[in-house]
């Protein structure tokens, strides 16, 4: 189980968390360091102490050396984020492979304020390679989360966060 360190507090402001929440993954990246960590999950608990000793958070991305959609409590964490820093803006990252019709649902309707799914390469064979995973699953689930973002006339910001690797820098030229 992970440890919480509680800092005491000095009176300065810490405006920026991010918070890693799990190390568990469906896929099996080389590049990531969560792959070689205790596979588990941060207790809701230890979430909610992180956030009391610094409620005047501006900003919290919520995020894992994993995959953060695979924490069971993924919703409540973004609803304890809010509740305890209602001020703060919230993001994550993810791998897309979860983006499901119930995860989707749920994404559309949270207080997250940016998504971004993690994607190296836009070639299906790179990506099994890379990620261990199935391109055009996580093209599906973006394309869905993008319909239903627009039906729901949701706030939520959905971008990119690229890894670069060496072997596809050539995609980017």
């Amino acid at each position: 189980m992970p440890t919480v360190h509680h800092l005491p507090y000095t009176g300065e402001i810490v405006e920026f968390a991010q918070i890693e929440i799990t190390t568990r993954c469906n896929f099996t990246c080389g590049f990531c360091a969560g792959r070689h960590m205790p596979q588990q999950d941060l207790p809701r608990e230890e979430f909610i102490a992180i956030l009391r000793q610094w409620p005047g958070l501006i900003g919290i991305e919520i995020q894992g050396e994993g995959e953060p959609l695979l924490h069971k409590e993924f919703f409540d964490l973004i609803q304890d984020a809010k509740t305890l820093c209602p001020q703060a803006k919230l993001s994550s990252i993810t791998n897309g492979s979860l983006l499901n019709d119930s995860n989707i649902a749920a994404l559309v309707k949270s207080d997250l304020n940016q998504l971004w799914v993690s994607l190296e390469t836009l070639e299906p064979l790179q990506f099994q390679r890379i990620r261990g995973g199935k391109l055009s699953r996580v093209l599906r689930g973006l394309r869905a989360l993008l319909a239903a973002k627009k039906a729901a006339n949701a706030t939520l910001t959905v971008g990119f966060a690229v890894t670069l690797l060496h072997s596809e820098v050539k995609q980017l030229q």
